[in-house]
């Protein structure tokens, strides 16, 4: 592999968001005789399966054209489920009104939260507990989770 995993990110994210959603991750495993490539994509609304072939396909045309990876690979394209941790700042504009459980930074030590999102935008999320209202900038938000129903 001649490209930094940011690159390659960098490559698959504009191929991902041409088609409308998101690269929400990546993770690579190019060494050896058979590599692994694994993207979750997302948007609002969510991704279906169909969509997920849709984005394969684009993205294994783009591999191949851009020589990317040599060797043999297995590429796997799907959403990134219920259960994992929010990580960009589209993870948490995406999923304004639902419950989450939110770890973040105050001061030099960490806090819990669990509330409902109540705004997102580029530099402040706001939750709501029962009985108040928290702003928190992004900078300060280490993992955030939804908090499922049951």
């Amino acid at each position: 592999m001649n490209y930094s995993k940011e690159e390659i990110r960098k490559i698959f994210e504009d191929e991902v968001q041409k088609m409308g959603f998101d690269l929400v991750d990546i993770q690579l495993n190019v060494t050896g005789k058979a590599g692994m490539i694994r993207l979750f994509v997302d948007r609002d609304g969510g991704i279906n399966i169909n969509e997920c072939s849709e984005v394969s396909r684009s993205i294994s045309e783009l591999i191949f054209r851009k020589d990317l990876f040599s060797g043999n690979y297995r590429l796997e394209v799907s959403s990134p489920g219920l259960d994992r941790s929010l990580t960009t700042k589209k993870d948490f504009q995406r999923n304004v009104g639902k419950d989450i459980i939110l770890e973040y930074k105050v001061e030099s030590d960490f806090k819990k939260i669990e509330g409902k999102i109540a705004s997102a935008d580029d530099e402040l999320f706001i939750i709501n507990d029962k009985n108040e209202s928290f702003s928190i900038p992004f900078s300060n938000i280490n993992k955030g989770k939804i908090k499922l129903p049951w």
